[in-house]
């Protein structure tokens, strides 16, 4: 099943068999997928810069191009990006360094940090979109979009307008293919760290947590697949010392959050040697956070979106995401009694049954319809819920048990009267000298890119378990303690009594089960760095104690809140808007200013969670889409409810 490139939210082929737990750690990259913005064209007969840079025409004022210099140093001239020593830095296309163009090469890093070891070269895929003014006016920017498992195509979400502000342009943006990802060489991507742990076909790890048996057999495979990974010989890595004596190192203790905080200042010293702004969002937090802690001379903006907790401890963290998730649940469903629409005010056995019967009739929706379950919920939850009366309609044949009447309601919306969007302009991805696709979302996108299988094989959860692996202590080594702490989290938090809480912990928990070598992570924190940490209320992938704990280890930055239901603050429903009008215009200013014009702990207003979130995005951790912002101008919700044919 291929992707639709119509979709409202794009799928590719591991997505249509994941069981909805995983679709949490899907959402902002879906978001970002729907959102994709082309590459701006460059014209070098147009404004003259007063540096004697290259032209090019523009409507952006002077204040855009001439930033404050009190705030923002100049980044070095194109030619000096083409003249980085290729031993240190190799260019696969040269000839792509113009201005709005981008291109990418390798980074020959050292695997480790510590002067005067002999340590082995490790290749990281590093890209560029530069700025369509030159040299960038307001330096050089270091992005990453979440995850793990996020790659160097962030560069043009968050190199973008919808992300940026009215400064995109204006910076070189900077993303990565992450140590083991992507066309980053060694790779996680290897049959012993692939076994498929998240696959609803194995039916062994459809766990019930109430079913001390289940857990256990989960447990057991999850220490297999740590143990047979981190086995595999290709990870040790050999160098040979001046006096001929060769030492082994293994990749997987050199390839995690800080190890990528140490290629982004390899990249900085390249590039310049100057201060670099970061912007992080999810997952990117952690990076540009650790980048924040152990280098903070030499960051200029930050900004960390939808905060992921800044300490490393796995049952903390694991406690943390469990007990968000379920108080999303309840304040979706308490919402009902907030007079806001939902369809039901008995909304907690709706939620409860909906998701069993789904779930029950998932070999029913791919043979009939080709629809996984979780393709099926985003389908009903993108058209459906847009009208007020369908939410009690469904969770009526919900208590009855109909599911004949939910497949009935999902046919009709391939009916002519169903929406159908345009096709997205995508960016240049998965060739020579592009930025790697995350995934197949994208027309461009190859699934044998970087090499044979490799979209497929890591769409799962390897590239984020390996990360996780690493960079958190205090994880599981008795199987007893495995399965009490799960099932202990289970009964603490049951989520409505569907048990989606447990999804993503278990995943994380796991990832640090039996592994046999971590390398944590410092506390991540600076107090004098200032900057914004910014989070949602009721984000459903990194919860907004996270946001709050990182703002206290950053004592000198702007808390920013929303009271939004989404992941990272381009998602946010602001009052009925999404994008620059909303809250995230506060750090896009900032983004262009220099300076923060927002008082700490600013909390922005935003649409009640009823009325823009569904059953079906609450009960699978999804962000919220909502009935706006995702339509063209010539593309409306139709006036009427698909019609149920007889």
């Amino acid at each position: 099943h291929s992707p639709d490139p119509r979709s409202p939210v794009p799928f590719d082929r591991r997505i249509l068999r994941l069981h909805p737990r995983n679709m949490w750690k899907h959402s902002f990259f879906l978001l970002m997928a729907v959102l994709a913005i082309s590459q701006r064209g460059v014209d070098a007969d147009g404004l003259g810069l007063p540096n004697g840079g290259p032209g090019l025409r523009s409507n952006k004022s002077a204040s855009i191009v001439q930033p404050d210099p009190t705030y923002f140093e100049p980044a070095m001239p194109l030619d000096f990006f083409k003249n980085i020593d290729p031993s240190k830095f190799e260019w696969m296309n040269k000839d792509e360094i113009t201005p709005g163009g981008t291109t990418c090469g390798f980074l020959h890093a050292r695997l480790g940090a510590i002067p005067r070891v002999n340590y082995p070269k490790v290749k990281v895929y590093v890209c560029v979109k530069f700025a369509e003014v030159q040299p960038a006016p307001r330096g050089n920017m270091a992005v990453h979009c979440g995850g793990p498992g996020s790659l160097s195509d962030c560069v043009y979400a968050m190199g973008s307008e919808m992300f940026l502000g009215p400064s995109a342009g204006t910076y070189n943006v900077i993303s990565f293919d992450q140590r083991g990802m992507g066309r980053s060489e060694p790779t996680f991507v290897v049959d012993e760290c692939m076994k498929e742990t998240h696959d609803p076909e194995l039916l062994t790890l459809q766990v019930n947590y109430l079913d001390e048996q289940s857990v256990r057999t989960a447990s057991r495979i999850y220490k297999q697949r740590n143990l047979e990974c981190w086995a595999r010989k290709d990870f040790l890595l050999n160098s040979t010392a001046r006096d001929g004596t060769t030492k082994s190192y293994h990749f997987l203790q050199y390839s995690g959050t800080r190890q990528l905080a140490e290629d982004i200042e390899r990249v900085r010293r390249l590039v310049g040697d100057q201060k670099l702004s970061v912007y992080g969002i999810s997952y990117g937090t952690t990076v540009m956070g650790t980048y924040a802690t152990v280098f903070p001379n030499h960051v200029n903006l930050l900004v960390l979106d939808g905060s992921t907790c800044p300490d490393n401890d796995i049952v903390d963290w694991i406690d943390v995401l469990a007990r968000s998730m379920n108080q999303r649940i309840d304040y979706f469903i308490a919402s009902c009694e907030f007079g806001t629409q939902c369809g039901r005010k008995n909304m907690r056995s709706c939620v409860n049954k909906l998701n069993n019967l789904l779930q029950g009739n998932a070999k029913d929706l791919m043979d009939t319809l080709s629809l996984s379950p979780a393709k099926a919920l985003i389908i009903t939850t993108v058209v459906v819920f847009a009208y007020e009366d369908i939410s009690a309609v469904l969770c009526d044949a919900t208590e009855e048990g109909d599911y004949e009447s939910i497949k009935k309601l999902l046919q009709a919306l391939f009916e002519p009267q169903g929406v159908i969007l345009k096709s997205l302009q995508d960016p240049d991805v998965d060739s020579h000298s592009k930025p790697t696709a995350n995934e197949l979302w994208f027309p461009q996108s190859k699934e044998d890119w970087p090499f044979s299988g490799y979209k497929m094989k890591a769409s799962g959860s390897v590239c984020q378990d390996i990360i996780f692996g690493q960079d958190k202590t205090f994880g599981p080594y008795d199987e007893d303690l495995y399965v009490k702490t799960l099932m202990d989290l289970n009964l603490k938090y049951p989520g409505a009594g569907t048990q989606i809480p447990m999804f993503s912990p278990q995943q994380w928990y796991s990832a640090t089960y039996y592994w046999p070598e971590p390398t944590p992570l410092s506390p991540i924190g600076n107090s004098r760095l200032t900057g914004i940490i910014a989070g949602q209320v009721y984000d459903p992938a990194t919860p907004y104690i996270c946001t709050q704990e990182m703002r206290e280890n950053f004592k000198s930055a702007t808390l920013l809140t929303s009271r939004s239901v989404n992941h990272g603050l381009n998602s946010a429903f602001d009052q009925g808007m999404r994008g620059g009008n909303g809250c995230i215009s506060h750090y896009q200013r900032y983004f262009e200013q220099g300076y923060i014009d927002v008082p700490d702990g600013t909390v922005c207003e935003s649409d009640a969670i009823g009325d823009v979130c569904t059953i079906n995005e609450i009960i699978t951790g999804q962000g919220c889409i909502g009935t706006h912002g995702f339509f063209d101008d010539d593309d409306t919700v139709p006036d009427d409810p698909p019609v149920l044919s007889e």
